[in-house]
């Protein structure tokens, strides 16, 4: 009888053991399953998609990832029964990285969206150009190096500041800080994330936006004139209305003026240029229109020599 019952419980154990067996491949064609799904699904790529869409399938991932993990911990307890191994499920490992690196990366894309869209909407006529500004553009029509300083100083831009109620500098200082931080971000986790593709398109976003900048500031340039904007739309082969109420900066984004970042800082210099010359042919036209003159003996001359004489108060 008892051997009969022992023989019973071997049997027993014996169908259990195959049955954990049978539970673990399984489960291990399952987490193929899950981690191949992920490579396939996850947002390594930052096209088309936005960062809302991406956490949305990011949070999904980590659920089944939670999921298989609470699996493996549950058929270990029955596997250390009859002491059998439990594979290292490395694959899973992997993808809680990659998961972990992800969330950081679309974290940041989100931060960078939000501030992007305080801004983008404003229609660049709108934008204002402070005296500050104005007199560097001044300045920079003397040289190419002074020039170079103008472009630089980005902070002179104010975009669309009456939208929020904010004076310029507030604006400025808002986008400046955003660029600065979100650029920071970008850079340390590019230390283990320079081969995603999403952290790829981030750090081009953020350079571009960093040159754009300096650009709109070249191109509220006050000297700019009509025949400056033709130049500029036969250059990139483009046509475009700066003055439209649909020309805002993101369409400055989307066009990808940046690329002709060195044209526009030139074109901008010498607009300025054009401008004080203009300017000063019509205070030299004012001058002489007003301007009452005398035929006078030229003095000190021995021949019948006559020459024109401004009155002394007109030139006080």
């Amino acid at each position: 009888m008892l051997e009969e019952a022992a023989g019973s419980l071997e049997q027993a154990k014996g169908n259990f053991r195959e049955k954990v067996r049978g539970m673990v491949e399984t489960f291990g064609r399952k987490v193929s399953q899950v981690t191949e799904t992920f490579t396939t699904v996850a947002p390594f790529s930052a096209a088309g998609l936005t960062s809302a869409a991406a956490m949305r399938v990011l949070e999904e991932q980590r659920t089944l990832c939670v999921d298989v993990r609470t699996r493996a911990a549950e058929l270990k307890a029955g596997m250390d029964i009859f002491n059998i191994l439990q594979p290292p499920y490395k694959e899973v490992g992997e993808m809680e990285r990659s998961l972990d690196m992800l969330t950081s990366i679309w974290g940041v894309v989100r931060e960078w969206e939000g501030s992007y869209d305080t801004w983008k909407l404003g229609k660049f006529k709108d934008i204002q150009v402070s005296v500050r500004c104005q007199a560097a553009l001044r300045l920079a029509a003397q040289s190419p190096q002074a020039h170079q300083q103008w472009c630089s100083f980005v902070t002179c831009v104010a975009l669309a500041p009456r939208a929020r109620g904010r004076g310029d500098s507030g604006r400025e200082q808002e986008l400046e800080e955003a660029a600065t931080r979100i650029g920071k971000s970008v850079t340390k986790l590019g230390r283990d994330m320079k081969h995603l593709e999403v952290w790829q398109t981030l750090k081009e976003t953020i350079d571009g936006f960093k040159k754009t900048m300096p650009l709109i500031s070249d191109m509220r340039n006050p000297a700019m004139r009509p025949r400056h904007w033709s130049k500029l739309m036969d250059t990139i082969q483009t046509h475009f209305d700066p003055y439209a109420d649909s020309f805002t900066l993101d369409s400055i984004v989307q066009l990808r003026l940046d690329q002709h970042a060195e044209f526009i800082a030139e074109m901008s210099l010498n607009a300025t240029k054009e401008l004080a010359i203009e300017q000063s042919i019509q205070a030299i036209a004012a001058t002489w229109k007003d301007l009452s003159l005398d035929m006078v003996r030229a003095p000190h001359s021995s021949m019948a020599r006559c020459c024109l004489r401004a009155r002394a108060r007109q030139l006080s």
